[in-house]
């Protein structure tokens, strides 16, 4: 009878002993791992510094690694031309910070001397105007796409029947409905049926070599539509004034060299 009481605080012992070394071995496990950290805390930051920042980013040579770890999810830089306006040169003297490229003009005053007034401020460039009311009544409308005072810019602005306004060159021509129609006139021989009005091509069939390729969207012969149409040394089409140039930007030039109205030119 005088046993059992201390065998049953013998096993008592060893049960709090067994449960004193599974809270060692749980403390044990718990230390070796990494420190938990708030996804807000500042090592959390840390580990994404760099990933991303404001302002402008210098876009870097063709063909560069994006990173170490070549994440695809990282914004595509911006294109940048230049850096200060001593990077440009006539006839795009200034260096413009907001589009990162040289310009015209960057205000109003930049105009001065060259015949067209006023600086439109989306392109940066000299136009002679910007509202109807800066146009005169011999051209009474301002074609906002070329900066200038025009006759029309519909065939509604025509006034008489039998004319329409060719809205590629902004002025009031007869229309047609046939090439037979265009027959009186040799630089526009072609019946445009869209717009009913005489063009000098409607393909390039209808093109001289020096001038080879149609560009349909304004049914005029020109050098170029695509850099397809080119060849070394000017590889490029800038497809708006439809030429052959250099560059379109500086990303064509060698490192170092900036684009400048088409030309590699200005090392930087």
């Amino acid at each position: 009878m005088t046993r059992r009481p201390a065998s049953r605080l013998h096993s008592f012992l060893r049960l709090a002993l067994s449960a004193s070394w599974l809270t060692l071995a749980l403390l044990a496990s718990c230390v070796a791992q990494e420190p938990y950290e708030p996804a807000g805390s500042a090592g959390s930051a840390s580990a994404k510094a760099g990933s991303g920042s404001g302002g402008l980013k210098l876009t870097e040579p063709e063909g560069a690694s994006s990173g170490a770890g070549g994440d695809e999810s990282v914004e595509p830089s911006v294109v940048v031309d230049c850096r200060s306006s001593e990077e440009c040169a006539p006839p795009l003297p200034y260096c413009s910070a907001t589009l990162g490229r040289c310009v015209e003009c960057e205000s109003k005053r930049n105009c001065d001397g060259t015949g067209r007034a006023y600086c439109e401020p989306r392109t940066s460039r000299c136009v002679r105007c910007l509202a109807n009311t800066q146009c005169t009544p011999a051209a009474p409308y301002c074609a906002t796409t070329i900066g200038d005072c025009v006759e029309c810019l519909s065939s509604e602005n025509c006034g008489s029947a039998g004319l329409v306004c060719d809205r590629d060159i902004f002025h009031c021509v007869p229309s047609c409905k046939s090439n037979a129609d265009c027959a009186a006139s040799p630089s526009t021989p072609f019946c445009d049926p869209e717009r009913n009005l005489c063009v000098a091509c409607v393909s390039d069939e209808g093109c001289p070599a020096t001038a080879a390729h149609c560009a349909l969207e304004t049914k005029t012969c020109v050098k170029c539509s695509s850099d397809e149409h080119c060849a070394t040394p000017v590889p490029r089409c800038d497809v708006k004034q439809h030429a052959c140039v250099e560059c379109l930007s500086s990303r064509d030039c060698q490192p170092g060299v900036s684009c400048v109205a088409g030309a590699c030119a200005n090392p930087r």
